[in-house]
């Protein structure tokens, strides 16, 4: 009977190498922060496709409540552009807008 288990946990691992499949980020970001300033109505950042395709990439800010509404959420940003394509070996700038909508926090 061990015999047997063993066989089954070796064909189980064979089995999940198989349908493992390999996660590749080609969209490359130019930072994981984005600094506003006061004195500036928008920041920006870029993003680069370093893949060999071309990609389709959709951009949203949200307060980071999985649950919640996309309809209901509000944030004091808006992000241009929503979709993008962006070529192989190319890059795409990203800005986002304060709207004014809601206070943001002072230094």
């Amino acid at each position: 009977m061990t015999r047997m288990r063993h066989l089954n946990h070796c064909l189980l691992c064979v089995l999940s190498m198989v349908f493992c499949s390999q996660a590749s980020a080609d969209i490359v970001l130019s930072g994981t922060r984005i600094i506003y300033k006061e004195s500036q109505k928008d920041a920006s950042i870029r993003m680069e496709n370093k893949g060999a395709r071309p990609l389709l990439v959709q951009n949203w800010l949200d307060n980071g409540k999985d649950n919640e509404d996309p309809s209901t959420i509000k944030v004091p940003f808006t992000v241009t552009p929503p979709v993008s394509r962006i070529d192989a070996k190319r890059g795409q700038t990203v800005k986002f807008t304060y709207t004014g909508s809601i206070a943001l926090p002072k230094d």
